[in-house]
């Protein structure tokens, strides 16, 4: 016999579900600025791609919004823009 079971009625379920969905946006997100930087500048250094992949969701969407207005990508440009303290 099956059981079922609603995540929306077990706290503990719902916080591991919860927790699942904000890793994969942040890993989602990252993978759209690795894909921007290759895009705009070429091939993404290893040390790049963790160094993306070790940002926060503000970090992410603040780097996104760098990459799109930067008029050129060389790699000092880059470099600032990971760089760029939080305001």
């Amino acid at each position: 016999m099956a059981i079922q079971v609603n995540i929306n009625e077990h706290p503990f379920l719902m916080d591991i579900f919860d927790q699942g969905r904000a890793e994969g946006e942040v890993k989602g997100r990252a993978e759209v600025v690795l894909r921007l930087i290759e895009r705009r500048h070429g091939p993404v250094s290893e040390a790049m791609a963790q160094r993306v992949h070790a940002g926060s969701v503000d970090d992410l969407d603040r780097w996104f919004d760098a990459l799109i207005d930067a008029p050129s990508l060389d790699a000092s440009a880059l470099d600032a823009i990971l760089s760029a303290p939080r305001h």
